[in-house]
């Protein structure tokens, strides 16, 4: 998907653009919405960023305790970078 989604950009086919976008919307997960961040960072996509930071958001809660430090929060922020660097 990232290289049809790169390539309709590059070529201008909004329609591609769009429905490659919705897509990876539809599919965000876990395992890898920082990479479709990145991708529709790197491809101008504001529509997908927007809601991949979104998701981003929902899955990782604000921090809480004294000092703002959640071993919760810490495990998922390894767990989401470890499956998007694998």
């Amino acid at each position: 998907m990232e290289a049809v989604l790169t390539l309709a950009v590059r070529w201008q086919l909004d329609q591609v653009v769009d429905a490659c976008c919705s897509f990876l919307g539809d599919h965000l997960r876990p395992s890898n919405c920082l990479a479709v961040l990145r991708l529709a960072a790197d491809n101008d996509c504001s529509g997908l960023k927007s809601v991949a930071r979104f998701y981003i958001a929902v899955i990782i809660p604000p921090p809480v305790g004294e000092a703002g430090f959640s071993i919760a929060r810490l495990c998922t922020h390894v767990r989401v970078c470890v499956c998007v660097c694998v």
